[in-house]
């Protein structure tokens, strides 16, 4: 969008003793849409516990924290990657013990999103294991950020240099700047994930084809870049002659 403003004289006051006055501009508004993949994912699994434990002692001596572990081990994932965020006892008697049942929650980081599928099919054969939340990362989505405000800059400049020439003024410099960013997440699963922990012998790990997932996920970046430049007056043809 393109807007020329002729000098304006407003009058302040209610005796309209001063004046204000506004210089000539030219507006220039430039919206981009662009997206960016997300590059890794924590997964938040919450599992139900028959028995209580705190720090490094839940990785060992509760049953369903280790039996998850050691599948996520086995796959190659390290151990900085699986930790223990909380610990909640579950109490129905007011008496906490370590045969007091609890609820564990872990945050176990996805680096390669190709494994995902593979993470997620080792938790949905654990009892008692839900998968309570994803949460995608971006590690140079502000990068990205800054790069497509650069972009959007230059076509503005570019934009405003031309618009100045056709007019027949000079551009002076730049008066008002506005930025606005809204970003929103773009899931590319077919279906929703139900990652809950199956019972008895039975219990497999699930295909990438039965969890409907594909591995990509993300960012739609909608940047608006407002700019009001200041330009010379605009000559009249009274003033020509």
């Amino acid at each position: 969008m393109v807007k020329y403003e002729k000098d304006m004289h407003k009058v302040g006051g209610i005796l309209g003793e001063k004046k204000m006055n506004q210089p000539d501009t030219i507006t220039i508004e430039i919206i981009e849409t662009d997206e960016i993949f997300a590059d890794s994912v924590d997964l938040f699994v919450t599992i139900k516990g028959k028995s209580l434990f705190t720090g490094q002692e839940a990785f060992k001596k509760a049953r369903e924290v280790r039996e998850l572990v050691e599948g996520l081990k086995d796959f190659g994932l390290p151990d900085a990657d699986i930790q223990l965020q909380s610990v909640r006892a579950d109490v129905s008697k007011g008496i906490i013990g370590k045969h007091s049942s609890a609820t564990y929650r872990l945050r176990i980081i996805c680096r390669n999103l190709d494994e995902l599928a593979d993470i997620l099919g080792i938790i949905t054969t654990q009892q008692n294991t839900n998968l309570a939340q994803m949460v995608w990362r971006y590690d140079d989505a502000e990068d990205y950020q800054a790069k497509l405000l650069e972009k959007c800059l230059l076509i503005s400049k570019h934009k405003a240099e031309r618009v100045a020439s056709s007019l027949g003024v000079e551009l002076l410099g730049v008066h008002e700047f506005d930025e606005q960013v809204n970003d929103t997440e773009i899931s590319f699963m077919q279906q929703p994930v139900a990652a809950r922990g199956r019972t008895g012998i039975t219990a497999r790990a699930v295909t990438k084809e039965e969890l409907g997932l594909s591995v990509s996920h993300a960012k739609r970046f909608n940047l608006m870049l407002t700019i009001k430049y200041r330009v010379s007056s605009l000559k009249t043809i009274s003033e020509e002659g």
